[in-house]
């Protein structure tokens, strides 16, 4: 495992507004929520003074099963928003004074979903997401043990920093990135398990550029996935770039660096934008 936590922190002042991102590509042990808890718990505390935020990729908690495995009864392991995953990741983040970001399937009622968490330094809980596009082109397991979300994409101020959270083939769908930099977002907090080159090369940096915001893209390793998280600026260019294999980096996203308000000044989408001619968008 690569670990470059300081080796990609540019020059800051106080005037800027930044969040250190560590960007944990790393692979779960299927079925095994306590041991995935348990590593998240060392990274956090072994990263606490060089990162403000830790986060880790798609089903996190319990493993993304494939092949064979999409039997596994993934579902089975779901958890209240206020389980066990919530209660032991607080705790931590309280001791450690740092922030994580993972995920995990959720219960709620008779429902199951794919969740990410977003719990602030403070240990308390700033934004529970559910997925809102399952995968199921060449997969039926998400459809088969999951269901699809209604909620809208959130944002979320943390520490002055205005963040969206999505997940996997959300991201996807660019109607979702607009919706979040239209309520505001300076940075998307995007988790996957994603075997797609493609996604990581050319979307994630369109969906960064179309939009004028940061996106922090962590994805899972090992195959199928493909791993290669990455962090895009505003111009769509990777600031950050992991490699197909488990890695563990750190980057300062200056969210207030002012060759970004440079970038939304010559790239004026939201000035222009002319909403009447896109009713076809929110056709059924």
């Amino acid at each position: 495992i690569r670990s470059t936590a300081a080796a990609h922190r540019p020059h800051r002042t106080w005037a800027d507004l930044a969040m250190r991102v560590c960007i944990c590509q790393l692979h779960p042990h299927l079925g095994d929520p306590a041991a995935n808890r348990a590593h998240i718990i060392q990274l956090m505390r072994e990263h606490s003074q060089t990162a403000d935020i830790l986060i880790f990729p798609e089903l996190f908690i319990t493993g993304y099963p494939t092949g064979d495995a999409q039997k596994t009864n993934i579902a089975a392991l779901a958890e209240h928003v206020d389980g066990p995953s919530f209660s032991a990741l607080s705790a931590a983040a309280r001791e450690h004074h740092v922030a994580v970001v993972y995920g995990y399937p959720e219960a709620d009622g008779e429902h199951r979903f794919i969740s990410m968490m977003f719990i602030g330094n403070d240990g308390r809980r700033v934004l529970n997401y559910r997925k809102t596009h399952l995968w199921d082109p060449f997969s039926r397991f998400e459809r088969i043990q999951f269901v699809d979300a209604s909620n809208q994409p959130p944002v979320v101020d943390y520490q002055g920093v205005r963040i969206g959270m999505l997940i996997c083939w959300d991201v996807e769908y660019p109607e979702n990135c607009r919706a979040l930099a239209l309520s505001g977002a300076q940075l998307v907090l995007a988790i996957a398990a994603n075997a797609d080159d493609f996604v990581l090369s050319h979307i994630v940096p369109v969906r960064a550029f179309e939009n004028l915001i940061h996106i922090a893209y962590v994805n899972a390793p090992a195959e199928p996935f493909c791993g290669s998280s990455t962090i895009c600026s505003p111009r769509g260019t990777p600031l950050l770039s992991l490699p197909r294999g488990e890695a563990v980096s750190t980057y300062d996203v200056i969210v207030s660096d002012p060759q970004w308000d440079g970038v939304r000044e010559r790239n004026p989408f939201f000035r222009h934008r002319r909403p009447e001619l896109y009713t076809a968008l929110v056709q059924p």
